[in-house]
């Protein structure tokens, strides 16, 4: 008697360890499917830019309707070149950004054409605004490190 619980006992041990892991499963709720990795973005906010850049233009400068609807073609066109540029692998980075400036110069006067002269007026001070910033970022911002 002895001897058979000696080897019952492994075998309903073994028996065990994958029933209490069926039941342990049951027990947890079934987690969904490891989500797919997020698209990956050339660069936050490029994937919306029009609809920013719109939206920003029509609240600052306070645009028509009319003006809204004329506005949206430029700025559609001039983002499809930008992308392009962007994705042609052939240009150096200087190559692309010196072709960026200039779809992006060709544009400034089809988009000031549109605006009342107190909307250029604002739009000129928002461009003012914009370099302050950059050249601000430029600066140390503090004392330089003293020397040993």
């Amino acid at each position: 008697m002895k001897n058979s619980l000696k080897l019952l006992l492994p075998v309903l041990a073994l028996a065990l360890v994958p029933a209490a892991s069926l039941l342990r499963a049951e027990d947890t709720p079934a987690s969904p499917a490891a989500p797919a990795a997020p698209a990956k973005r050339e660069h936050p906010g490029r994937g919306d830019r029009l609809h920013h850049r719109m939206k920003m233009l029509s609240e600052r400068l306070k645009l028509t309707d009319d003006q809204k609807a004329k506005l949206a073609p430029i700025l559609q066109s001039e983002g499809d070149q930008l992308k392009a540029i962007r994705d042609d692998a052939s240009l150096t980075r200087e190559q692309k950004r010196d072709k960026a400036r200039a779809v992006q110069q060709a544009s400034k006067p089809q988009i000031r054409a549109l605006l009342t002269p107190e909307q250029q007026k604002q739009l000129d001070e928002m461009k003012d605004q914009r370099r302050e910033r950059r050249e601000d970022g430029d600066k140390p911002a503090g004392p330089p490190p003293a020397q040993p």
